[in-house]
């Protein structure tokens, strides 16, 4: 399968934000929702463990594969009360270094934001994150994928609370 039939169009994460008309797949984000964004998740990172935090709700989601996943890999985890950041940095280390594969992710993704070819950068970044993950035998599915979505959200817009009206795509249980 070639990478082309893989990508798929992504609709306007807000109404009123630009769109790039000549290729469907990339969002362009004014120069405002860029520096946004990125103050938003420095500021999150420098405040909490952001993939630690990530971690945990991935955790403690029931509806997540995650803890399956991991112990598929990491071997069973005899915990059985709710995660925290302290359990995770200190009994889970496979899951703390995954928590900080995220954010370095998000952080070299959002590094990107100010390149004229950001969108192509980040594509490619993910295609690359998902052949390691497909080697590594990890298979996470899409609905693992949303789970991951809202975990991170949540952490950073606990940090960064939204005070206006923004839409958000989502997908219906």
């Amino acid at each position: 399968m070639m990478l082309e039939e893989l990508r798929t169009p992504l609709t306007p994460r807000r109404l009123d934000s630009p769109v790039d008309n000549d290729d469907s797949d990339t969002i362009v984000l004014t120069a405002d929702e860029a520096v946004f964004l990125q103050a938003s998740w420095q500021r999150a990172v420098a405040t909490i463990d952001v993939g630690a935090e990530v971690i945990i709700r991935l955790l403690n989601d029931k509806r997540s594969l995650f803890k399956s996943l991991l112990e598929s890999h990491a071997g069973h985890i005899n915990y059985s009360g709710n995660f925290t950041v302290e359990v995770v940095n200190r009994d889970l280390r496979r899951a703390k270094e995954v928590g900080q594969g995220v954010v370095q992710f998000f952080t070299k993704a959002l590094e990107c934001l100010a390149q004229p070819d950001a969108s192509e950068k980040i594509r490619q970044m993910s295609y690359d994150l998902g052949v390691l993950h497909y080697k590594m035998r990890v298979w996470f599915q899409a609905e693992n994928w949303l789970c991951v979505k809202n975990s991170l959200l949540t952490v950073i817009l606990e940090i960064n609370p939204i005070k206006s009206e923004i839409y958000f795509c989502s997908s219906k249980r």
